[in-house]
């Protein structure tokens, strides 16, 4: 089985159609499957968001792999790109989401580990979570056509990292409160949510000049520093964290410094 490819913090290209719909669905079973060709798959094929709670009554795969309950996903089978972003809410605990792609005989031939996922700061219309997203063109769909998130022993016996609520409100007030990060447990049951959109796939000239640009320390310092002048903490925020997420060092000391200088 490969890995599929990292989508970047960068999703380019993605057009900012926002969510034209919100569906609430539910995968109930009480039974245990073991095959992945049992197990309930839901169509998301309309734009939109898809809200699926994860409960003790949620359908359950258990073979020599996967011990979990799990959500089921048939893909689009669009001609054109698209693009997917799950989300995994943070409450007092977590779901810790995998994936697994299906090709259409219901064998997987990519994953994508828990690892893979990204912490995703709380703002004024989301709460935190755990993110990942990835862009899917008409080549690359040909390979997969389902889709099944899970989480293993492994991710039940770690946790999460998020943002202290003290910090959050001090740091909305352009001030710096050195507080640790609060520990979220994962836990078999959550709140997950899958973002279809649409996007318009760059050159790939376009897409290598901005994966280089997003190596660079001096870029992210710069961004960071221009955004807090202007006024805009939420975007330098967003800017420092992708940073962090790039291993780029000093993304918190250019925050606080660009906080500093522009009082």
């Amino acid at each position: 089985m490969n890995k599929i490819f990292k989508g970047t913090a960068f999703l380019f290209g993605l057009l900012a159609l926002g969510c034209q719909t919100t569906e609430v669905l539910e995968q109930e079973n009480s039974e245990s499957h073991s095959q992945f060709s049992e197990i309930t798959f839901t169509d998301i094929s309309k734009l939109g968001k898809y809200e699926f709670d994860v409960t003790s009554s949620t359908q359950r795969l258990s073979n020599e792999t996967i011990n979990s309950p799990v959500i089921g996903v048939n893909l689009p089978k669009s001609e054109s790109g698209f693009s997917i972003s799950i989300s995994s809410e943070i409450n007092k605990s977590a779901f810790a989401p995998n994936i697994v792609f299906l090709d259409d005989e219901w064998k997987p031939v990519e994953s994508v580990d828990f690892a893979e996922f990204e912490y995703q700061r709380p703002d004024t219309y989301k709460g935190d979570a755990l993110t990942y997203k990835f862009e899917v063109n008409s080549i690359e769909h040909r390979e997969f056509s389902h889709m099944v998130l899970y989480t293993t022993p492994e991710n039940l016996q770690s946790y999460s990292h998020a943002i202290h609520p003290a910090r959050l409100k001090a740091e909305m007030r352009d001030e710096v409160l050195d507080i640790d990060d609060i520990k979220v447990k994962h836990s078999e049951y959550g709140e997950i949510s899958i973002t279809l959109d649409s996007v318009v796939l760059d050159s790939e000239e376009a897409k290598q000049e901005r994966q280089e640009r997003a190596k660079s320390a001096d870029y992210y310092f710069s961004e960071i520093n221009k955004y807090v002048s202007e006024g805009d903490i939420e975007e330098a925020l967003r800017i420092r964290d992708e940073a962090k997420f790039y291993g780029i060092e000093g993304a918190d000391e250019a925050f606080a410094e660009a906080l500093q200088q522009n009082q």
